[in-house]
């Protein structure tokens, strides 16, 4: 082991080389169910309008958890039993997430005979997939149908026949406004559970790099790219093998499960493995040195445009997907998008992600991200070949590395010595608790009322009017600190 060690190069800090694998194999984990978390439960029966609902609601809960588990960790300095226990219930809430029963229920056919008045008529039923056949001129006759009925709850549907017609197919689904509650539950608490797991995992690790990093902080997005790489070599992996597992009508998403869970298992004995991680000592004046940190304009500022990237990725993270399939994408060009944007983008992004924040700061490398937002935005709202997205997704690619490494590294500047978990942990309720949530909320309710199209059209607009503002905040702060000496407010 010594001579492996030995053969690396002397640049190469040895010591880091278990969190980049930590990031490689919990990253790739996530990419096998991240994406599909909204789009099981709509193959469950579950409406747009319900899922902006469960979704608006899941990350508000990583906003109470994310900073107790900060302040757990910064109380205890025992960030890898927190680690541990924190996977090891992620795998069995993801586990009831795809194995959560369907609110559709496939029964048995029925054949009959339907005696159509003229004009309309109405099927009884919640979704009713029919095949007419009818040979006569007019619409009174006798119609032989096959029908399916997939489950007992009935809804009214007119159909309306013309007498011209003589041969036509009938789709009518309908919203699971009367489906059981129990399964609607049931995948609810699970997807809560699993929501705010996966963020404050994320938040806690980065919290324990940093403080490994200590003064080269800034050095933390060549530390995260491990985890790009692997995100984007699963996601196509992971996209084929539910396509392979999958048949007509029925989209199996259980091996993007087993996968995760294999990844997850062993990133669970590396972390055990691994020399004990800890954050910073814990400030004595805890909650005063936190309070005082957000008397500060700069701060407060920072964390509300925080709150804006992550409400315009909350609608990314949960529709992107769904929006491709209603484009009929397969799972393996999703997965490829995946690819795209953390290959070719992502990768070089954090690589060079000190640089950048050195030069440009943290604000500004906002407004770049809102740049991204609108050029994906605008364009996933005119694509009409799913293919063209690969070329969207060029841009797309910079959202996250642009955003993520200037909160984390920003929390790290500001914090006082024994609060750094715990901003980080603030910022990350902010942009995946507050943010997220009302971008799916915003996100559902918009694709439910005017479809993805418009949505996506109109948060592009959206994105270039933050941009230009995040920009000028910028410069206001800048000259007000200027002026005072950069002075506290308070």
């Amino acid at each position: 082991m010594a001579g492996c060690g030995d053969c690396l190069p002397a640049s190469v800090n040895r010591s880091l080389l278990p969190l980049k694998l930590h990031f490689f194999l919990y990253l790739a984990a996530q990419a096998c169910v991240y994406a599909y978390l909204a789009v099981i439960g709509r193959q469950n029966g579950i409406s747009a309008a319900n899922i902006a609902v469960i979704f608006g609601f899941t990350p508000l809960a990583a906003v109470l958890f994310k900073p107790v588990c900060g302040y757990i960790i910064d109380r205890t300095q025992n960030a890898t039993g927190v680690i541990l226990a924190l996977q090891f219930f992620l795998i069995v809430s993801h586990a009831v997430v795809f194995f959560s029963p369907a609110l559709v229920v496939q029964m048995s056919a029925s054949r009959g005979l339907l005696n159509c008045p003229d004009g309309t008529f109405v099927l009884q039923d919640r979704r009713v997939l029919g095949s007419c056949l009818a040979s006569f001129p007019t619409a009174s006759a006798p119609l032989q149908c096959n029908l399916t009925f997939p489950t007992d709850h009935t809804t009214s549907v007119d159909v309306n026949a013309g007498d011209q017609s003589s041969n036509c197919t009938l789709s009518c689904p309908c919203d699971a406004d009367n489906a059981a509650q129990g399964s609607f539950w049931f995948y609810t608490v699970s997807v809560v559970i699993a929501w705010t797991l996966t963020a404050t995992l994320f938040t806690v690790t980065d919290a324990a790099v940093c403080e490994v990093l200590a003064e080269n902080v800034n050095a933390f997005g060549r530390q995260r790219l491990w985890g790009t790489i692997s995100w984007g070599v699963t996601s196509p992996l992971v996209g084929f093998f539910i396509d392979q597992a999958s048949t007509v009508g029925h989209t199996d998403y259980t091996p993007g499960f087993y996968v995760f869970a294999a990844f997850i298992l062993l990133d669970m004995a590396l972390i055990a493995y691994m020399p004990r991680l800890r954050t910073a000592d814990l400030s004595v004046n805890f909650f005063r040195d936190i309070t005082k940190l957000f008397c500060s304009v700069e701060v407060v500022t920072f964390t509300f445009w925080t709150f804006i990237v992550g409400a315009l990725i909350g609608v990314i993270w949960s529709f992107g997907t769904w929006f491709l399939e209603d484009l009929g994408a397969s799972k393996l060009l999703i997965g490829l998008t995946a690819t795209v944007m953390s290959l070719g983008i992502e990768l070089p992004l954090f690589f060079v992600s000190r640089n950048i924040l050195e030069r440009i700061g943290y604000f500004l490398s906002y407004s770049i991200t809102f740049v991204c937002f609108a050029i994906k935005f605008i364009g996933y709202s005119f694509v009409r070949n799913a293919w063209y997205v690969l070329i969207i997704d060029i841009a797309g690619g910079a959202i996250f590395p642009l955003a993520y490494s200037a909160m984390t590294v920003f929390a790290k500047s500001v914090a006082t010595p024994g609060t750094s978990a715990s901003m980080l942990c603030i910022l990350g309720a902010s942009f995946e608790g507050l943010g997220v949530a009302a971008g799916n909320l915003l996100g559902g309710m918009s694709f439910d009322q005017i479809g993805g199209r418009l949505t996506f059209r109109y948060l592009g607009y959206a994105s270039v009017a933050c941009s230009v503002c995040c920009t000028a905040t910028y410069l206001a702060i800048r000259g007000r600190n200027a002026g005072r000496h950069a002075e506290g407010t308070c």
